[in-house]
Order: structure tokens, then C-alpha cells, then sequence
């Protein structure tokens, strides 16, 4: 299996941004990135690399199992793993 680097965490993640954004607004999005970044890193490699595939760079569950070399369905299965973790 391929795994991603910490750093790969996130980059990803596309930065919206609104001029009319105040500095609390960005403040709060900062912190939200943190959290999730913070989050990232505590699931096992295999899911974080599962959700960070589909999640951060959109690829669809037949795209994640390619590059993971798993099936659809272990795809899916770390997927979900990784956002049940995320609603417990």
C-alpha cells in the first residue's frame, strides 16, 4: 500500500476564502483545519489514506481501492471507518 506523508495531510483541501470574510471568521476556519488535521493524524494510516483519497482529493471509492491497492468494498470499508471514528 502506498501511504501518504503527514505532510500530505490537507493540501488537498481546497482554501475557500471570502473578501468579506472578518478576522474571526478566519480565525474559526484556522482552528477548524487544526481540528481536522489534529483528527487526520489519529487514525490508523490505511483509513486516514482512505479518507484522504476520497475526501481531500475526490477520488471516487473504484479510484481510492486502485491507488490502495484494495478492493472497492475494503475501500469503502476504511472510508467509513474513518468517519465513524469522526461522529463517536
Amino acid at each position: 500500500m502506498k501511504a501518504l506523508p503527514e505532510e500530505a495531510v490537507g493540501k488537498g483541501m481546497p482554501e475557500a476564502t471570502d473578501p468579506s470574510d472578518g478576522p474571526a471568521d478566519e480565525t474559526a476556519a484556522r482552528e477548524r483545519r487544526r481540528r481536522l488535521r489534529r483528527y487526520l493524524l489519529r487514525l490508523p494510516l490505511p483509513v486516514r489514506e482512505a479518507v484522504v483519497l476520497r475526501f481531500y482529493e475526490g477520488l471516487s471509492f473504484e479510484e481510492v481501492a486502485a491507488v490502495t491497492g484494495d478492493t472497492i468494498s475494503c475501500a469503502k470499508m476504511k472510508v467509513y471507518r474513518g468517519w465513524r471514528r469522526s461522529v463517536r
